[in-house]
């Protein structure tokens, strides 16, 4: 038997920063969270791919004053920590870390391949 003990996911986070402490793997619970709040800022398109169009005083408003930068950040580490003071570069740092396992996690997932494995009806 094998009694080393599993190390931490990794995280992609450069320059490492406080924020890589967070473990940043998408699960569903978290992907839903994020979504919602994409949702509410009229970003919820940019997890499939699409070109948002959303002006940028609109954006800040959503980020500055009504903390969805925060709320992003709580939902992506699942927790209840406050973001506000932490330097912007770990905010990105973190939500782009997000979004790179996301999409590690849908690489090679397509409808073709779903098909393949589904039996034939």
């Amino acid at each position: 038997m094998n009694n080393k003990p599993k190390m931490k996911k990794e995280i992609v986070c450069q320059p490492r920063d406080r924020n890589c402490n967070y473990d940043t793997t998408p699960d569903l619970d978290k992907l839903a969270n994020v979504w919602n709040i994409l949702n509410e800022m009229n970003l919820a398109g940019v997890l499939d791919g699409k070109i948002v169009e959303i002006e940028f005083e609109t954006l800040l408003n959503h980020i500055l004053r009504d903390g969805k930068a925060n709320e992003l950040c709580q939902a992506i580490t699942d927790t209840a920590d406050n973001f506000k003071k932490t330097p912007l570069q770990e905010v990105v740092n973190l939500i782009k870390s997000f979004f790179t396992d996301t999409k590690k996690a849908f690489a090679g997932l397509s409808i073709s391949s779903i098909l393949q494995i589904l039996p034939p009806q």
